[in-house]
């Protein structure tokens, strides 16, 4: 039996490596409405850097960072202090309901001036098809920001969203020192395409909550063009052989 037969999985193309960053960002710009727990993973340190400089610019949004070049007493504690904030009530609570999230509209990355393929060029060579989510998202070019407010404020007023980023280096030693996360979202930053890498991902981000059918858990993944055959060899690890475009409408994804 699948122990992650659970999980929705969802992909989102973009042209080049730069255009990871801001997708990525703009998933969780829409996410601020109702922050939740979300574990990424990267596969190199050097990514890891260039993700966790970015997403510094966020409001309401809280980075803890994970790598394999610090002490393991010092990972430990990170990880447990990261545990401790998304077990709070509002947390919990904020992770729970999911329905009314803003429009994310992940698929702009079409649009460069580069000449580097767009999300339709990649899909093409996927699926042999324009991605429909890809030519709906062109007409639409906003993008939803965080509200700022003149006056300071607690964090239990702000509902912080809780983002983990861990190398996959790093995660090889927290599986042997720390049980699963159980999150409800699993960004895959770069591609795994070692199996083994996959499952550890799934099994330590997600855990139990995918394992045990308590509630569905989501892996989103992040492919370049260029990438086509890795990520065949991805949705090779899956039962359904298929992973599903990601909706230009982010929140429904979460509609059970």
């Amino acid at each position: 039996m699948d122990r992650h037969a659970n999980v929705k999985h969802y992909y989102v193309a973009v042209g080049n490596q730069d255009s990871k960053l801001p997708t990525v960002l703009d998933l969780l710009l829409a996410l601020q409405s109702r922050p939740l727990s979300i574990g990424i993973v990267c596969g190199s340190r050097d990514g890891l850097d260039k993700l966790a400089q970015s997403l510094q610019t966020l409001r309401s949004t809280e980075i803890h960072i994970l790598h394999s070049d610090l002490p393991a007493e010092e990972r430990l504690a990170l990880l447990a202090e990261f545990q401790r904030r998304i077990a709070e009530p509002e947390e919990a609570a904020a992770a729970t309901s999911l329905l009314e999230l803003p429009e994310c509209n992940l698929a702009a990355e079409a649009q460069n001036d580069s000449g580097a393929p767009t999300i339709d060029y990649v899909h093409q060579a996927l699926y042999g098809s324009p991605s429909q989510p890809a030519a709906a998202a062109a007409a639409n070019t906003g993008t939803t920001q965080a509200s700022a407010s003149t006056q300071p404020v607690s964090r239990k007023q702000r509902q912080l969203a809780e983002v983990l980023l861990v190398t996959d280096a790093c995660l090889r030693a927290l599986e042997e020192d720390s049980a699963p996360l159980n999150l409800p979202l699993l960004i895959h930053f770069d591609l795994p395409i070692r199996k083994d890498a996959w499952l550890r991902r799934l099994g330590w981000v997600l855990g139990s909550k995918a394992q045990k059918g308590r509630s569905s858990g989501i892996a989103m993944y992040c492919i370049v063009a260029g990438e086509a055959a890795d990520f065949r060899i991805v949705e090779g690890f899956l039962a359904s052989g298929r992973i599903e475009v990601m909706p230009v409408q982010v929140e429904e994804i979460f509609v059970q």
